[in-house]
């Protein structure tokens, strides 16, 4: 059940998903409508919610690609689509070993 400080993943399709921190007295606002934090406080992951618009949006527990998606960085973090493509130009293939030094958010 989703309770007042949790985050929820308001989905709607792959391009269009916002991430927030339930409570109380939100009122989030979205080019489809609002969506009441009471609206939202009760449910169950995988329950809709209707905008004011007349939208509904699942609620989705978010993942860490998400969180990552959503909070703003100063500095760059290597998704894992560019990881892959980094490693392709390693030739990196089973049985080797790679060190990692100096890279990620916090370099």
């Amino acid at each position: 059940m989703i309770a007042d400080g949790d985050w929820v993943l308001l989905y709607l399709n792959d391009r269009v998903r916002f991430v927030v921190k339930v409570s109380q007295g939100l009122k989030f606002h979205t080019h489809k409508g609002f969506v009441l934090g009471s609206d939202i406080i009760g449910k169950e992951f995988g329950d809709t919610v209707r905008t004011s618009g007349g939208i509904d949006l699942a609620l989705l527990r978010p993942t860490m690609r998400d969180f990552i998606r959503k909070f703003s960085r100063a500095s760059q973090i290597i998704y894992p689509k560019d990881a892959a493509i980094i490693i392709g130009y390693l030739d990196v293939a089973p049985g080797f070993t790679v060190l990692e030094g100096g890279v990620g958010s916090g370099a």
